[in-house]
């Protein structure tokens, strides 16, 4: 897990609500029941800022914020990231959620970028997920120099597991160089992701295959993704 600083501690409950009672709220009503059937209760827990460890902001993001969301049933966790992807959508800087229900709790982090046209804006474009932290690596993240390179630190984080190349440098000497890369992971990322979502309908397919030679076929094409997923 990820130790924080006392410093940055918040522990504020969140109101659901404040995600859906806005004016000229665009949600139906079916997902903003999904709020109150799925959700428990919303915390901010920490804030990563200048104000809390002394991070410089930047032009993209002021500060960072760590979310714990406490769920009803443990069948929530596959189906949490439309509601999670609404509160991105509202709050114009990064967030790591702390997805939790009885014991069990799992990270999650989108990739996300300003709004060019509205900078009170985010763009959400794909959510990371992960069980566990590396303790060592993840202390790093507090050696930031700036916001930029602390969420891209934790990007990098989830993508380990994937064993995603990195070739940039942890500094703010090449800005340009680090947001390319982190763009290409997760490009690789998404790739990885719809190959595996792929390998899962045909292992399901096989299953009810009866015909052998089509049966055959569908098992070479399950070991031909599997060795591109091992790549």
């Amino acid at each position: 897990m990820i130790h924080f600083p006392k410093s940055t501690e918040v522990l504020k409950k969140i109101p659901k609500n404040k995600f859906y009672n806005i004016e000229n709220c665009e949600l139906d009503r079916k997902t903003v029941q999904k709020f109150t059937d799925y959700i428990d209760s919303i915390y901010i827990t920490n804030k990563i800022s200048k104000h809390t460890i002394n991070i410089n902001p930047t032009k993209n993001f002021e500060e960072l914020l760590v979310f714990q969301v406490n769920l009803k049933d443990k069948k929530y966790f596959e189906k949490i990231e439309e509601l999670l992807e609404i509160i991105d959508k509202f709050i114009p800087y990064p967030i790591l959620f702390q997805i939790i229900h009885n014991d069990y709790k799992i990270y999650k982090i989108a990739h996300k970028t300003k709004n060019k046209i509205d900078s009170n804006k985010c763009i959400v474009d794909i959510y990371l997920t992960k069980e566990n932290f590396d303790t060592e690596n993840s202390n790093m993240l507090f050696n930031s120099n700036n916001l930029d390179i602390f969420y891209e630190r934790l990007l990098k984080l989830f993508l380990d597991d994937f064993k995603i190349p990195n070739t940039f440098e942890d500094n703010d000497d090449h800005p340009e160089e680090r947001s390319f890369e982190i763009e290409k992971s997760i490009e690789n990322y998404k790739k990885f992701r719809e190959r595996y979502k792929e390998l899962e309908i045909l292992e399901k397919k096989v299953l009810k295959e009866k015909q052998p030679d089509k049966q055959f076929k569908i098992y070479n094409e399950i070991k031909r993704i599997k060795k591109e997923l091992e790549k």
